[in-house]
This record gives structure tokens, C-alpha cells and sequence, in this order.
């Protein structure tokens, strides 16, 4: 089965309150998304090109640790983002980075995952952080790191997408195979730093395989956000998951 073609990224257009410019909604995205109640919802899909996905985790970073990032940094960084959403085709309501629960404005989706792997994979249905831009996706996505998994921004730091990884299974970040999170990673950090950030997104019309093997489920389902059957596809390739709250991590 091959995924559809997703639209570009949405590009940056409107202001934030601290005077830093955020990308906007897709066309009738942020309406739907604040008339939504605070109980979880249907999903919307936000696919994103990589390089959108490291402009918008770059400005969230320097907002947030005061200091923009390196290029090693960022694609550690980037190189998640891509592994968690397909390739930024299956990115959800804005959220880079697979974050269960609530977002700071309470906003919610619910849709299917996996969590384990190999033997102990298990499908549920689970509540997912939505956001109403991708900077506040991002903004998010940065001070979840810097607050809960310092090991593993650390590691980001030091452009070590292993050590990253690790520091991330060992707080809970994902029920997955480490070893395949880590090189999943890695590979796409290394393409990255020698291709550019567009090189983090999944080619138009490919399936991501590799993300299946990393999610420990069958690469013919995965993550996605209108129609069901490409939801399902696409929910099950980029399905690690992080809790909503301190109690989850």
C-alpha cells in the first residue's frame, strides 16, 4: 500500500505575543481546532517538509534554551521529528514529537497506536496533544525535553543521536526497540547533515519501512489523519508514543 501525496508545509505568516513570527494554521485548521471542545477529538493532519520542521524547532529551541542550535543538534532533533511522524507526512495537529495527553491550551485527538515491540506489541487507542500552529507544536515539543528529559537534550547537545535515543528509552519516552529508534535516527541525522533538512521528510509515493521495524508492528499500517484507511496505515509506522504528564514519564 502507498501512502498519498501530502501538501507542503504550511509557511510561517502570523505573530506571536513575544513578537516572534509562527507558522500558520493550514486554511480553516486553527477554526476547527478552537471551536473543539476540551474533550479529545477527531485528528487533523499537518504534514510538514523537513525543512519547515527544523526552522519551526530551531526558533522553538532559541525561545526556549536562550541560544539557537547547532546543525548537529538540530538534526538529532529533526531526525526524531521525522521518525515520529512518518517522515513529517503523518505529523498530526502540529505535534513533533508523538506527545500524549493534553497541550498547554488542553487541546486533545484521540486515534489508534502501538506500543512495544516484537512480541509485546499491542494496538490501543490513545489521547494525543494537538496544537494550533506548528510553533506552538514545537514550543512544546522543546520545553518537554528541556523539563522532563534533560539526559537526552543533553545528547541532542552533543549531536548524538545513539545517546539521544537512550537517554530517551531509559526515562520512557517509547515502548520500542531502542537499538532501532537509535539507528532510525542516526541514519536520518547522517542524511541530513549531508543532504539538508528536507532529507528527514519521506519521499513522495514511498512507504516508510523502516519505521515499522522500528515500531515493532507490520510496515502495512501506520499513521494518518482523514480518511481512515490511511490513518490506519500511517498511525502504526511512526506509532512510539511519549505520556501526556509527569506521572506517564
Amino acid at each position: 500500500m502507498t501512502p498519498p501525496v501530502y501538501v507542503a508545509a504550511i509557511a510561517p505568516s502570523s505573530t506571536s505575543s513575544s513578537g516572534e513570527a509562527a507558522p500558520s494554521p493550514g486554511v480553516g485548521f486553527a477554526q476547527a481546532l478552537a471551536s473543539r471542545e476540551t474533550s479529545a477529538s477527531t485528528p487533523t493532519r499537518t504534514p510538514m517538509r523537513g525543512s519547515d520542521a527544523a526552522e519551526a524547532i530551531s526558533s522553538a529551541y532559541t525561545s526556549v534554551m536562550g541560544a539557537p542550535p547547532s546543525k548537529a543538534t538540530l538534526a538529532v532533533l529533526v531526525s526524531q521529528w521525522s521518525l515520529e511522524t512518518g517522515g513529517g507526512r503523518a505529523m498530526m495537529d502540529y505535534n513533533f514529537g508523538g506527545i500524549k495527553g493534553r497541550s498547554p491550551s488542553g487541546q486533545s485527538v484521540s486515534y489508534p497506536t502501538t506500543e512495544g515491540s516484537g512480541e509485546d506489541v499491542r494496538s490501543v487507542v490513545d489521547s494525543f496533544r494537538a496544537y494550533g500552529s506548528a510553533r506552538e507544536g514545537a514550543l512544546d515539543y522543546v520545553r518537554l525535553l528541556r523539563d522532563h528529559f534533560p539526559n537526552a537534550l543533553a545528547q541532542a547537545k552533543a549531536g548524538n543521536p545513539a545517546g539521544f535515543a537512550h537517554a530517551l528509552k531509559s526515562k520512557g519516552y517509547f515502548t520500542g526497540s531502542e537499538k532501532a529508534y537509535g539507528e532510525a535516527i542516526s541514519s536520518t541525522a547522517r542524511r541530513v547533515l549531508g543532504s539538508g533538512f528536507d532529507a528527514a521528510g519521506a519521499p513522495s509515493g514511498t512507504r516508510s519501512n523502516w519505521l515499522g521495524s522500528v515500531a515493532g508492528t507490520s510496515p502495512d499500517v501506520e499513521e494518518s489523519g482523514v480518511d481512515i484507511a490511511t490513518f490506519s496505515y500511517q498511525l502504526d509506522l511512526a506509532a512510539l508514543r511519549i505520556g501526556s504528564d509527569p506521572n506517564d514519564r
